[in-house]
């Protein structure tokens, strides 16, 4: 891969370059229904599952070898996953069984710059007919230039992959930081330190409730539930854009604890995940939705004492048996007030909070620069896919643009 990239417009503006060529999307590869596997049916292994949303659990025989490109048909539609070893596509998905001779990691980018509402046949459901993205014309420059393509869009999301990946660790470390500095924070009987009640060391402020016509453009954004990732981190492609009225205390700070209070995941695997809240670039202002409840710290408490409280999984096991739904989970508000710990001393709070500060800054710093690449790679994959923006090495670029 490259370790740097020059960029050029194309020599004839947005005019698609000479040697690249229009055909249907069927002429470039083959689209193929996934293959039916109910969970129950399942067996331990490392075969990769990937339904319309992404890779979502894993299986003891692959069904199609890698490296593949699936495309979510059914439920979820357009979320293209590329996966290198050989997995099962489940049939709420279309995966290529035939890349026709080009590159995968290419047809990868390609096919996230494809319109799935437009070809959406399904009235309730949303849903996509493989025969009718067939027929969608695309743009296909010579397989070198798809190769250039791919490596300067794989050098953006190796940077957001090395991010992320610190961001799970750093998170990780404050939360082993807080369990051998806090061992017996929930042993009630022990008698090391007083014991208090959660409402007595923070304030609880529940999210707005909304309306769908102020979902739109401001410069103001919900903190939705779809921000809370099921492995803990914070998401920032949940935000909303959001322009309806709200109270003081459901306004999100930078630094702020916002703790899931529904989810929609039949395992609970999101209810009562707390994230920390960093600044975003596009939106000054963020405001927790109904989703959410916002988790401030009482005046001595420091922050970072509070989010090693809530990010333990023994908080998450105890939120799970306050929550209550058949199909959207929701958080019983009793557990914030029926919650007790001991209660350290302000010397040793001081001194986590020294250390875990740092980290969890760093990890704030990781889920921005995410944001920034993210933004980079959503801007300039429709221009590079299509020609209209070319590598400086490639055929027919402008090398004075």
């Amino acid at each position: 891969m490259r370790s740097e990239v020059a960029f050029a417009t194309s020599s004839r503006g947005s005019t698609m370059p000479e040697d690249w060529r229009v055909a249907p999307l069927g002429d470039v590869l083959t689209l193929q229904r996934g293959f039916d596997l109910p969970s129950q049916d399942r067996l331990p292994g490392e075969v990769a599952v990937v339904s319309s949303s992404g890779i979502s659990g894993t299986h003891s025989e692959a069904k199609v070898s890698g490296p593949g490109v699936v495309v979510g048909r059914f439920g979820t539609l357009g979320t293209v996953t590329y996966i290198t070893d050989d997995f099962w596509p489940l049939n709420t998905t279309l995966y290529v069984r035939d890349f026709k001779g080009n590159d995968p990691r290419f047809v990868s980018f390609l096919l996230q710059t494809l319109d799935y509402e437009a070809h959406n046949d399904k009235t309730t459901v949303p849903g996509v007919n493989r025969n009718h993205l067939h027929q969608t014309l695309v743009r296909v420059p010579p397989v070198s230039e798809q190769r250039e393509v791919a490596d300067a869009l794989d050098a953006i999301e190796s940077k957001i992959s090395v991010e992320a990946r610190l961001a799970r660790q750093l998170r990780a470390l404050v939360i082993a930081l807080f369990e051998r500095r806090f061992p017996q924070l929930d042993d009630e009987t022990s008698g090391a330190w007083p014991i208090v009640s959660l409402t007595s060391i923070a304030t609880f402020a529940r999210g707005v409730s909304y309306r769908s016509d102020e979902l739109r453009p401001a410069d103001r954004a919900l903190v939705t539930l779809k921000c809370f990732g099921r492995d803990g981190m914070y998401q920032t492609d949940g935000l909303k854009p959001f322009a309806g009225p709200y109270k003081a205390s459901q306004e999100v700070r930078p630094g702020d604890l916002v703790v899931a209070q529904t989810d929609i995941t039949q395992a609970g695997d999101v209810i009562g995940r707390v994230v920390q809240i960093p600044a975003h670039r596009d939106y000054p202002t963020l405001v927790a939705s109904l989703d959410a409840v916002v988790v401030r710290p009482a005046t001595a408490i420091p922050n970072e004492f509070l989010f090693g409280v809530l990010a333990r999984e023994s908080f998450r096991d105890l939120a799970r048996g306050y929550a209550n739904g058949s199909t959207v989970l929701h958080l019983d508000g009793r557990l914030f007030t029926d919650y007790a710990l001991q209660l350290p001393p302000s010397e040793l709070l001081s001194r986590f909070a020294d250390e875990a500060r740092p980290l969890l800054a760093r990890a704030a710093d990781a889920c921005q620069q995410i944001d920034a690449m993210d933004a980079l790679r959503r801007l300039l994959l429709p221009s590079l896919a299509t020609g209209t923006l070319r590598l400086s090495g490639a055929a027919g670029a402008d090398p004075g643009s």
